[in-house]
């Protein structure tokens, strides 16, 4: 098997794994298919080759924000929301031809949320839910082919779909005023969103004064024409007696480069933008949701060896931002949200 070209170690350090966490929860950004600038399969010579990934992402959210507002009394009085979440996204990719790839992403995750106001707001409780998230099933074409003696240059489209394999209503016990009793967990840590979406990716670089200088940039929207899931969310505000289908971003951006061609080592430098909408594109948007965004500065590095890759990169919070909703809006509040201070993530991939 001939190795592949030296751009396809910067792919690797361009991976998202999105499950935004932005939890009074988290606002949550379900996981949609991986960002992956797959440059190597764009420019390989073997016109058939699979590649299996294995993405982990964690998150610790408990800062909370009204709007870009934060409230460190949250935390000063030990009232503030903690959701710790660990991601493993696996993914299987074909590549057809040098225009076509396919792939099949199932994330699996585990979950804790500890707080007061779900509990007898005395003690604090934590609340568990782990299991399988939505499937995601993806169809990529790469529309640039390369050029002889001009930069190096890729444009892909994505389009693909996501299935509610994911539970939407786990339960655990609540420590209530009046006794333990079963209720579902907070949306923020449920497996799944409950509805059946549209997904659709841009991924686009170039190189710059060298060959060994990228500049990249990636965006990913799932639309989610579900406006309620019908799981009940214990609130009693009047629109958020049930969970919100929301929709959800991603986009990423920066400048990446390869340190050491013959060693397959890359870094890069990106600004990442998560976020969830208050009013979706299509359907409703009534029911309970956390709308926000949140702007990361993420460095990261990539090593390839052969058919190995291994990635790593740490986003760090630089912007956020939890907006009203359409519950909040009628009923003339502003909830809040926890977000967190940096996300942890590193990915692993073999092809054959």
């Amino acid at each position: 098997m001939c190795r592949a070209p030296l751009p396809l170690a910067l792919a690797a350090t361009l991976l998202v794994l999105p499950t935004v966490a932005l939890a009074n929860g988290c606002i949550v950004v379900r996981p949609t298919a991986p960002l992956v600038f797959d440059l190597g399969d764009a420019h390989s010579a073997e016109p058939t080759r699979w590649e299996y990934a294995v993405s982990y992402r964690y998150l610790y959210s408990d800062r909370h924000f009204r709007g870009s507002h934060e409230e460190p009394h949250r935390q000063e009085l030990e009232t503030d929301v903690r959701n710790s979440v660990h991601t493993f996204d696996h993914t299987l990719t074909w590549q057809m031809d040098e225009r076509w790839r396919f792939s099949a992403s199932l994330p699996i995750q585990r979950a804790s949320r500890s707080s007061l106001y779900e509990h007898d707001r005395v003690n604090r409780h934590s609340m568990h839910a782990n299991g399988i998230g939505d499937l995601r099933l993806m169809a990529y074409r790469n529309m640039l082919l390369p050029e002889p003696g001009k930069p190096a240059r890729g444009l892909t489209l994505g389009l693909g779909i996501k299935l509610p394999t994911g539970k939407t209503d786990v339960k655990d016990t609540a420590f209530r005023p009046g006794g333990p009793e079963r209720r579902n967990v907070d949306q923020s840590i449920q497996p799944g969103d409950g509805g059946t979406g549209l997904i659709v990716e841009m991924q686009a670089y170039r190189s710059f004064l060298s060959e060994r200088n990228f500049a990249f940039f990636s965006a990913s929207y799932l639309i989610n024409p579900r406006e309620t899931n019908g799981v009940i969310t214990h609130r009693s505000a009047p629109g958020e007696e049930v969970m919100s289908v929301p929709d959800t971003y991603q986009v990423r951006t920066g400048v990446a480069r390869v340190f050491s061609p013959d060693k397959g080592v890359t870094g890069d430098l990106a600004l990442r933008l998560e976020g969830v909408p208050a009013e979706d594109l299509v359907g409703g948007s009534d029911g309970f949701r956390r709308p926000g965004y949140a702007l990361y500065l993420e460095p990261g590095v990539s090593v390839e060896r052969s058919a190995h890759r291994f990635s790593f990169s740490l986003p760090v919070a630089i912007e956020r931002n939890r907006v009203k909703s359409v519950a909040d809006r009628r009923n003339g509040r502003h909830g809040d949200a926890a977000f967190a201070d940096y996300l942890l993530q590193a990915s692993y991939s073999y092809r054959w």
